[in-house]
């Protein structure tokens, strides 16, 4: 026979766990509580960016090391398969990224072979276009997080048309591919990243509204980053 006290309203004897569970929501959506959270979100990932602009910068004061990355592909490819290892585990698997440093370790491991693949990009081209890819990606991004965070509008409704437009992406670059290869379209490559970056702006709005409802920071951090 259930405990006394185990026995909630009907005579319920999962009401005291649903109870906690309740009370923790309540907890949580305190607005002080989530500002705590989202300040951990966003220190976590300066941290991580911090990270990965630190690994960019290496190759441009060090030439051994800037042709030790630009002839080992293989290392880069390894990087992106890392990478793609450690975000499966950390989006796919509760017990990874709630479990205690496991959740840390993972995070560390996702930043080095995200910052890998950025030095290992940043490598082929001249210093002036990275840092003024790093000043417009900035304001850019900066601008972007302002507004979803103070806006009315719910943003993370549109998922399903961000699918869709993800999709007409994706074919976009195809053509963008088989024009620049075989009919030496070139300038359909700027078209392409255009539209690829506006397309991410518009994921990392809805990424920072996510943030604002969701209780597992590493998993935030891995969506601002992917």
């Amino acid at each position: 026979m259930p405990h006394p006290n185990m026995m909630g309203m009907g005579g319920n004897p999962h009401y005291a766990e649903g109870g906690e569970a309740d009370k923790y929501n309540i907890r949580f959506s305190d607005r002080t509580i989530r500002a705590a959270f989202v300040r951990k979100v966003f220190f976590l990932v300066a941290i991580m960016l911090g990270v990965v602009a630190l690994m960019t910068a290496i190759p441009f004061f060090n030439h051994d090391t800037k042709l030790f990355v630009a002839r080992n592909m293989g290392m880069y490819w390894a990087a992106y398969g890392v990478f793609f290892a450690v975000y499966l585990a950390l989006m796919c698997c509760e017990s990874v990224r709630r479990s205690f440093p496991a959740n840390i370790i993972m995070t560390a491991i996702f930043t080095l072979a995200v910052g890998y693949m950025t030095m290992m990009i940043t490598v082929h081209h001249n210093v002036v276009s990275v840092l003024l890819t790093l000043i417009i990606c900035t304001i850019c991004c900066g601008s972007i997080i302002i507004f979803s965070s103070q806006t009315k509008y719910d943003l993370t409704n549109m998922m399903g048309i961000m699918f869709i437009l993800s999709m007409c992406l994706l074919v976009f670059g195809m053509v963008a591919m088989i024009s620049a290869i075989f009919f030496h379209v070139r300038f359909i490559y700027m078209v392409y990243a255009a539209l690829a970056s506006l397309l991410f702006m518009f994921y990392l709005a809805i990424d920072v509204q996510v943030s604002f409802t969701s209780k597992a920071y590493v998993s935030v951090c891995c969506w601002f980053f992917k």
